[in-house]
């Protein structure tokens, strides 16, 4: 599970072990199994459509902020996502990963 853990993080050194045993806390906590499912499936229905949603209806000002170094969702989502929303602001970062806000 660390491995998978470590995917999440464009610097995997910024990874705690505290950080990690948070994410195992989490993951078997109640209803974690449930939640975790729902979004799997969320996540498969993306990837048939071309990780494509209709976000045209989306028109308040919105900030997308994406690490490059995402291994979990390429930034070419978050540019398709941002070319839909007629107010987005996509903003990348090169050395962050899925968890930017962790890594930032």
């Amino acid at each position: 599970i660390t491995k998978i853990i470590e995917d999440f993080y464009g610097n995997p050194k910024v990874l705690t072990r505290s950080k990690i045993e948070r994410y195992i806390d989490l993951a078997q906590s109640e209803g974690a199994r449930v939640s975790n499912v729902r979004r799997m499936l969320f996540i498969r229905r993306l990837m048939e459509n071309g990780m494509l949603l209709d976000l045209s209806d989306i028109e308040i000002p919105t900030l997308i902020m994406w690490g490059e170094s995402n291994k979990w969702a390429s930034p070419e989502h978050a540019s398709k996502w941002a070319e839909q929303m007629p107010n987005a602001t996509l903003v990348t970062y090169p050395a962050y990963g899925h968890v930017l806000m962790e890594e930032g």
